[in-house]
């Protein structure tokens, strides 16, 4: 377990220079895991693993590590968006899973 959140905190690639850190992913990974919403949903133990930052373009660009975790992501893509737009200031437009091993970049087709 220390390994997996290690990976994540220390993953890095140039790309993520011009992006924001996402500040409140902590609380809002808390959030969800408190959701009803939520409950039962592999959605939480995949978010527990993973590391947010925000891009030029509005997009939530997660970092997770592994593709069980992405697939998690991208299948609750809608209804993350729509929480974290009710629960922060941000609104971003789509999520974008990036896994750290390979930082292949799987984009999620949906817009809000």
């Amino acid at each position: 377990m220390e390994e997996r959140l290690t990976n994540i905190e220390n993953c890095s690639d140039p790309r993520f220079e011009d992006f924001i850190e996402y500040d409140h992913w902590l609380y809002m990974k808390m959030k969800i895991s408190q959701s009803p919403a939520f409950m039962g949903s592999p959605i939480i133990p995949a978010l527990f693993y993973s590391n947010a930052y925000l891009d030029d373009d509005n997009n939530l660009v997660l970092i997770t590590d592994t593709q069980s975790a992405a697939n998690a992501i991208m299948e609750s893509e809608k209804y993350l968006l729509r929480f974290i737009s009710n629960h922060d200031i941000i609104k971003p437009g789509r999520i974008i899973v990036e896994h750290v091993e390979t930082l292949n970049v799987v984009k999620v087709g949906m817009q809000q």
